[in-house]
C-alpha cells in the first residue's frame, strides 16, 4: 500500500477492525486527473453528525522517489470551542425518538 491510509477511530482510539490485517485502509484516488480533495475529519464534527462522518486517524505512506518529490498540498484547520461551550448532536442528525444530545 501507499499514500493515504485511513483508520477509524472511537473514543480518541484507533480501533482495529477487518479491512486488512492492520486496520489500514487505502484511500481511492480520483479518476479526474490529478485533482481532488479529501477532507479528514476529527472527534468534534462526529460528534455533532452524530457519527455520520466518523473520527478517522491517519497516515501517508510514500515508498519511491518520483511520488516523494510530486507536489501535493495540505491545509489543517483545528478548531477547538471555548470549554464552556456545550457540545452536542445538530438536530439535522439527531435520530428520531433519541434522548442523546
Amino acid at each position: 500500500p501507499e499514500g493515504l491510509q485511513v483508520k477509524p477511530v472511537t473514543g480518541g482510539d484507533v480501533r482495529e477492525d477487518t479491512c486488512n490485517k492492520n486496520g489500514w485502509k487505502d484511500v481511492k484516488v480520483s479518476p479526474i486527473g490529478d485533482m481532488g480533495a479529501i477532507v479528514n475529519t476529527g472527534a468534534l464534527m462526529a460528534r455533532w453528525t452524530n457519527d455520520e462522518w466518523k473520527a478517522t486517524a491517519h497516515r501517508v505512506i510514500i515508498k519511491n522517489a518520483e511520488m516523494a518529490n510530486r507536489s501535493r498540498y495540505s491545509i489543517a484547520c483545528f478548531v477547538n470551542p471555548d470549554p464552556n461551550t456545550m457540545v452536542q448532536v445538530h438536530d439535522k442528525f439527531a435520530r428520531r425518538g433519541s434522548t442523546e444530545t
